[in-house]
């Protein structure tokens, strides 16, 4: 049932990708595929207050208060760049029952800063105007770790997804009380442009992964010095975007149609400060065809021509090296109609058939025998080791050639007889007019049936059956050599007859194959046949009246001649 499910998930597969393949063009260039981070929005608040009791000189009380206040935020766009603001904000005063003791100080100062377009991973310095009190800047009591007020400052992104709100207050000694409030929010978002050109039906190979450290310290901020955080083991937690969960092998298989883009962040469902990796790989699968020993051809980007008869093999590539599946189903589809493979259709004669079974390998090789080519995709199911199985196919399209031929009678024959003792028909004579654009070879096979009654069964006829007529092609006559450009004339002559003993009635019918082989790795194929025949009865020295002869009539055809046994020329 397994297997049955496989093999309809991928015929369902085929039919969609081979319906789209004929509009598959490369006339324009793919695109590239990329991963890269679309976005970057880091957003930071930290406000705190103290307020300190002491004595001073034994006799006067000082009440110290202090503040403080940092803010920070900024949005950058692949392609657009972006920009963001900063504040920081110090106040001091003193209150003391001695005047001597009692004042106050207030600073603050302001940043904004932009950063140009770019696109990832390359970046510009922001440009950054400041306000305020900047001699302030570079007081270590007023650094949290976020330095914003450089001017060569790039964006650091830190690919991370930070949704972190704490309050908290304390008293650090007896008279001594601290509260804060500290708010950060960040989020880094990738996505993958999956590049080439759309085209509905097909999808492409790809593979996921990732990794994540969940952060312990809350009040971490970029670039991460502190170093309190664990890595998520069970990869099945993390997910990449809305394509699915990493497997156990920290891997995710999947296909994806050309020409969109999707987003790839890395979430871990429950965590509310980790920082992550994500990374992805393309596979494109393309089908080369190759004849003669000639450099394959890939069929997605060329839409090449073969003959009838070439020997054509068919095979998948992996473009960016091959996948590492741990074992594959395949299913091909190619446009009819063709032969993959030779067999004994009788003792006498070998053939050609197409045997499907063959289809299922990784590789095949064809001969065709009929033209116009057409589309043709291969289906596969892709076993990996994390356990995943992801069906997968790739489509190309080609041609075929097949010469063209006709046919031209210069005698139909006519029922005689030789002498007093042998009843015949003759003379027979036609040529086939090959015209081909490929180099090749032409010649006739012909198949004669035979009813032939006689008193002591002179003649022997072939039972109702098929039967080579004399040789592979008739006669035993040469090949015509076929010439591109030319009428190139496949001459056919005959003058079959019977033997009279005391009576004769003969009936013959004969189908006359005009095969046609272009150079190279090559079969005999059929491109038209000839259908004719003649039947009569005599005694010797006397011709009966009812006679007569079907003319030679020629069609196209792809059906391969066969034969049950061999008329050897001592019974003809």
């Amino acid at each position: 049932m397994t297997m049955k499910i496989i093999f309809l998930s991928i015929g369902l597969m085929l039919a969609s990708v081979t319906a789209f393949a004929t509009v598959q063009s490369k006339a324009s260039p793919d695109k590239p595929w990329r991963i890269y981070v679309k976005k970057d929005t880091q957003n930071f608040h930290y406000n705190w207050n103290a307020i300190a009791y002491d004595y001073y000189e034994g006799a006067h009380i000082l009440v110290g208060t202090a503040s403080g206040a940092q803010d920070y935020n900024h949005t950058w766009i692949d392609g657009v760049g972006g920009g963001g603001s900063w504040a920081t904000d110090h106040t001091d005063s003193t209150v003391s029952d001695n005047p001597l003791y009692t004042g106050s100080d207030h600073y603050h100062v302001d940043g904004q800063f932009n950063w140009a377009p770019t696109k990832w991973p390359t970046f510009t310095n922001c440009t950054e105007t400041l306000t305020g009190d900047t001699w302030l800047l570079g007081w270590a009591d007023i650094d949290v770790g976020l330095d914003p007020w450089q001017s060569d400052q790039v964006p650091l992104i830190q690919n991370e997804h930070c949704q972190i709100v704490d309050t908290g207050s304390t008293w650090t000694g007896t008279n001594d009380y601290y509260h804060y409030d500290f708010n950060r929010t960040a989020d880094t978002v990738w996505h993958v442009q999956t590049g080439g050109k759309a085209v509905p039906g097909l999808l492409n190979l790809w593979q996921f992964s990732g990794s994540a450290f969940v952060h312990i310290n809350k009040f971490a901020v970029p670039p991460f010095q502190d170093l309190s955080s664990y890595e998520i083991t069970n990869k099945t937690q993390i997910a990449i975007g809305s394509l699915g969960n990493l497997k156990a092998d920290g891997n995710l298989w999947l296909t994806l149609p050309d020409d969109v883009e999707k987003d790839i962040t890395l979430n871990v469902a429950g965590k509310d400060f980790y920082t992550f990796t994500v990374s992805g790989q393309k596979y494109e699968l393309t089908i080369t065809a190759a004849t003669n020993n000639c450099t394959p051809i890939d069929l997605s980007a060329t839409r090449p021509e073969f003959c009838v008869g070439q020997n054509v093999s068919f095979v998948p590539s992996w473009g960016s090296g091959s996948p590492p599946f741990t074992n594959a189903i395949y299913r091909w589809h190619l446009p009819s109609k063709f032969v993959n493979e030779p067999f004994a259709y009788s003792t006498y004669c070998n053939s050609y058939r197409l045997n499907t079974d063959l289809l299922t390998n990784r590789t095949i090789s064809v001969w065709y025998v009929n033209d116009n080519g057409g589309a043709c995709s291969i289906g596969m199911s892709l076993q990996f080791a994390n356990g995943q199985t992801v069906p997968f196919a790739a489509a190309g399209n080609f041609t075929v050639y097949k010469p063209t031929a006709t046919n031209e009678v210069d005698h139909a024959g006519m029922v005689s007889l030789d002498g007093n003792f042998y009843l015949q028909d003759a003379p027979v004579d036609f040529y086939g007019h090959v015209q081909s654009a490929y180099h090749g070879y032409a010649n006739w096979t012909q198949i004669v049936n035979r009813d032939c009654q006689e008193a002591f069964y002179v003649e022997l006829p072939s039972y109702g059956q098929d039967w080579l007529d004399t040789h592979l092609f008739y006669a035993n006559q040469a090949d015509t050599t076929v010439v591109p450009g030319l009428d190139n004339r496949v001459p056919l002559n005959d003058a079959p007859e019977v033997l009279i003993d005391v009576h004769v009635s003969n009936i013959d019918k004969f189908k006359t194959y005009l095969m046609f082989k272009p150079d190279g790795d090559s079969i005999y194929v059929p491109i038209g046949r000839v259908d004719w025949g003649w039947h009569g009865d005599a005694f010797p020295g006397i011709l009966e009246t009812n006679c007569g002869i079907t003319a030679p009539q020629y069609t196209s055809t792809n059906e391969f001649p066969v034969w049950s046994n061999v008329y050897t020329s001592s019974e003809h």
